[in-house]
């Protein structure tokens, strides 16, 4: 026996306070950019959704069971709001009566999840169990009656995911660029885990819901797209500057000069070792 499930589950829950503070640091620079800012705190939900996930895979008792299942949809929930206001920021084609409606929703979801004596997801728990995976790893496994609110809870949420995997779909065929496409095919690759994570917690299937891999995925490719996004601005900007025929010069909050660029050595005759860290 070995397990995979559970560690795999840290190395998300590790890789996303990675993304995080990455995206939280050059969001929160100046200029703002609220893309990256939003991506933050969406890896931030994912971080507290994978721990109380683990916890629930690994609860001994209903009480405890029901305690971080309890938590682990609220995350979700938020998870499934961040990724789309997410979208909205990122791509300007979603209605600004949509992220609200969506927003209100989840409140609503939040608030029936912690009202719920067993959760959103079930209206009563039977019995706990052990789910053996076929390499051996064991895992909690609840057997009960679903909830009415969890199936409107997944209706509605996956609705939004293909609404929004319809969205990034239509900038790929207005722009037709590799980033695009890359958004557009890692919503898909989210959703197919999404639904199996959704059979397997409604019990359709005995299996431990996968969902996690999907957001995952969608962490990691978004990264990689913001992260190029930011590099492609930054060399524009630093082509525009050394190409501008106006002398510019680049400081710091303390009046010192950082940086020139070539018009303004070629202006002023001074070169930049001459200039690079004096007082203004």
């Amino acid at each position: 026996m070995f397990e995979l499930i559970i560690p795999s589950f840290y190395i998300l829950t590790g890789f996303s306070c990675y993304a995080c503070f990455t995206h939280f640091a050059v969001g929160f620079d100046k200029p703002r950019n609220y893309s990256q800012i939003m991506f933050g705190f969406t890896t931030l939900v994912l971080v507290l959704f994978s721990v109380f996930n683990i916890e629930t895979l690994n609860a001994s008792t209903v009480h405890s069971f029901v305690a971080s299942l309890r938590w682990t949809l609220a995350f979700g929930l938020l998870l499934y709001g961040c990724l789309f206001w997410f979208v909205a920021i990122s791509t300007q084609k979603i209605p600004r009566i949509l992220s609200i409606l969506i927003a209100v929703f989840v409140g609503g979801m939040l608030v029936a999840n912690f009202l719920q004596p067993y959760t959103l997801q079930f209206s009563h728990i039977n019995e706990l169990t052990q789910l053996t995976m076929p390499w051996g790893e064991k895992l909690t496994y609840a057997v009960g009656q679903p909830n009415k609110y969890f199936l409107i809870r997944v209706l509605t949420l996956n609705l939004s995911l293909l609404y929004l995997a319809y969205v990034l779909g239509r900038v790929y065929l207005e722009e037709r660029t590799g980033v695009n496409l890359a958004m557009f095919l890692s919503m898909i690759f989210l959703i197919i885990f999404v639904v199996q994570g959704i059979l397997a917690r409604l019990s359709i299937i005995h299996f431990v819901p996968l969902g996690m891999y999907g957001f995952l995925g969608l962490v990691i490719t978004m990264s990689l797209i913001l992260r190029h996004d930011l590099r492609q601005k930054s060399r524009l900007a630093s082509n525009v500057y050394d190409a501008i025929a106006e002398g510019m010069m680049v400081m710091d909050a303390g009046n010192k000069i950082m940086s020139v660029n070539p018009a303004f050595t070629q202006i002023t005759g001074y070169q930049i070792s001459e200039v690079v860290g004096r007082d203004l």
